[in-house]
């Protein structure tokens, strides 16, 4: 949670199915992981950019690799990637404060 950042993006509410969508997925990347798993970075930090997506795919790929993982968490945290990526700055930090409960639906 982190209000301040939603602030720093502007306090943005932008209502879409794709939003929705990727509020859900994280809903389901916690209920496996309490800390954000291999999203971390993203979802509990609040780095929305590209850049931080793409270690998130790293981390996602490595942890595919790795038999001690959950495949089950890495599809998750799949479909969340695939949906922020397929999104602007704005449309992430929507998302997130959706997830955050900072604003509704």
């Amino acid at each position: 949670m982190c209000y301040g950042c939603w602030q720093e993006y502007g306090s943005p509410t932008i209502q879409s199915t794709l939003v929705y969508q990727a509020a859900t997925a994280i809903a389901e990347v916690y209920k496996l992981h309490s800390t954000g798993g291999h999203l971390h970075i993203v979802i509990d930090d609040w780095n929305l950019e590209d850049e931080h997506l793409d270690f998130c795919q790293q981390q996602v790929n490595l942890a595919r690799t790795d038999p001690s993982e959950s495949t089950h968490l890495a599809d998750v945290c799949q479909r969340c990637i695939n949906l922020l990526r397929a999104m602007s700055l704005d449309e992430r930090a929507s998302t997130l404060a959706l997830y955050d409960k900072f604003w509704e639906l």
